[in-house]
């Protein structure tokens, strides 16, 4: 569902950047960037070749009010865009029904490999999704731009399909890949984890990288006990077996492997209780849900990550 969206009124601020409206003052910076081979190109559109040329878009850009500029605090000057556009979700029954849009972006050539995009882009995915209100954003890339790809993989986009996509300005077809980052409802979510542990690190890293909140829990400092216990059993549909750390250090000093067998499934929660250390970590508990260890497939199905 293609939305309306005036950006002309909003200012986003990073540390680095200032994302705002084009203004008339803008036109030199504009043309430094845009006139560079090769810049232009990656994103479908050929560079341009006359300050008339990057006038004209310049005032396409102020007249639709859907492109940000990007300012460069320290240097001065607009090194780059960021714009929303009608999306090719709005076509796709599985997501037609969302307000949403396409982000595009460039960047002046002499500003890549800074982290300044992704910087820029994610301080306009919050924009979109708290004060525009829109559900989803789309992203692409042609097949050979690696540079894009990884500013679109750091923005936590899912990977949707290839295509081919035809450049009007370039009479030129493309093949290309497509992408979305869905705007998460409110879901309260603790991560029960050890920070030390290098698979509780992996599972940070992909909640963080997927935009998903989450209040964390120390296992060791604030360990589960018999009633929270008994609740992620059941909700789980697991045994109380299963939340064992069978590879923590505990667990085999204790010797609770050849115990364990011996104990009914009221005193393996008990035993658990005890310690969190003896607890199978990370942990992720929302509403309705419960999952034991870190497993990308299964997390991806239980928290709907496209």
């Amino acid at each position: 569902m293609d939305s309306h969206i005036d950006l002309s009124g909003i200012i986003l601020e990073t540390g680095r950047l200032i994302l705002r409206s084009f203004t008339e003052a803008d036109l030199g910076d504009f043309f430094d960037y845009a006139s560079v081979p090769g810049v232009g190109e990656m994103a479908g559109w050929p560079h341009h070749e006359s300050m008339e040329t990057s006038r004209r878009i310049m005032q396409s850009f102020m007249d639709g009010k859907e492109v940000f500029a990007i300012y460069h605090k320290q240097d001065r000057k607009v090194i780059g865009s960021v714009g929303l556009h009608k999306s090719w979700a709005n076509e796709d029954i599985r997501f037609k029904h969302l307000p949403v849009k396409e982000i595009g972006y460039v960047l002046a050539k002499e500003y890549w490999g800074q982290g300044l995009m992704p910087e820029a882009v994610k301080a306009v995915i919050d924009c979109c999704f708290g004060q525009l209100g829109l559900k989803a954003l789309t992203c692409g890339h042609f097949i050979t731009n690696d540079q894009s790809r990884r500013v679109i993989e750091k923005c936590g986009f899912s990977f949707v399909r290839e295509s081919e996509y035809f450049s009007s300005q370039m009479q030129q077809t493309f093949q290309d890949r497509k992408y979305i980052l869905l705007r998460r409802e409110p879901m309260s979510l603790v991560f029960i984890c050890y920070p030390r542990c290098s698979t509780c690190q992996k599972a940070r890293k992909w909640l963080s990288g997927h935009r998903i909140d989450y209040t964390e829990r120390n296992i060791k400092e604030n360990n589960p006990n018999e009633v929270e216990l008994i609740d992620w059993i059941k909700k789980s549909d697991l045994p109380a077996s299963k939340f064992f750390n069978t590879s923590g250090l505990l667990y085999r000093e204790l010797d609770v492997k050849s115990k364990r067998a011996t104990l009914t499934e009221e005193e393996q929660i008990k035993l658990l209780a005890s310690d969190g250390m003896l607890v199978k970590r990370p942990i992720l508990v929302g509403d309705g849900l419960v999952l034991v260890g870190f497993n990308e497939k299964e997390w991806t199905e239980a928290l709907q990550v496209i």
